[in-house]
């Protein structure tokens, strides 16, 4: 089955644009802490870690006192970027791509929400950030529109502050 994939532009306001900056800056963290900690597992032991554990450490990290703030985002957005790493990964032993690297806070940026989103005329929800418009320059398939698909959405942003939403 072939899916189509579908972009969109996004018009949050300030305080949508907020809830999105948490999300990006933690999403950010989390990839950037499980690749330090895969690279330092390497070193000390000569093996990799998997993705599996990745997770659970993540869990983990969330529980601790000093972060805590972590679960100001969504968790499936946190572990979306464990499994971003771990593609990465996988790409780079492929020889599809270069060996993963650090995410910086300027330049594009995406976080997925592979479930949990509705869509509702000219809105869409995103967890943890509430109802933000969309303009629907097309319409939506309707595998998009049934709960339980297994479609995901990708929020990117670039420096001109233009918010794109992906469908697939």
């Amino acid at each position: 089955m072939f899916r189509k994939a579908f972009r969109y532009r996004l018009y949050p306001n300030k305080e949508q644009q907020a809830g999105l900056a948490v999300q990006f800056g933690h999403a950010r963290f989390v990839y950037n802490w499980a690749l330090a900690t895969r690279n330092a597992h390497y070193r000390e032991h000569g093996t990799d870690i998997g993705y599996y554990a990745l997770k659970r450490m993540m869990t983990d990290l969330k529980r601790q006192p000093d972060h805590v703030w972590l679960k100001e985002a969504d968790s499936q957005v946190l572990q979306a970027k464990v499994e971003d790493l771990d593609r990465a990964f996988a790409n780079f032993f492929n020889k599809r791509a270069r060996y993963p690297r650090f995410k910086k806070r300027r330049g594009h940026q995406s976080v997925r929400w592979p479930q949990r989103f509705k869509f509702d005329g000219d809105r869409v929800y995103l967890p943890k950030v509430g109802w933000v418009k969309i303009v629907l320059h097309r319409p939506l398939e309707a595998y998009l529109v049934e709960p339980g698909s297994p479609a995901f959405l990708r929020l990117g942003s670039s420096l001109e502050s233009r918010w794109v939403l992906s469908t697939r």
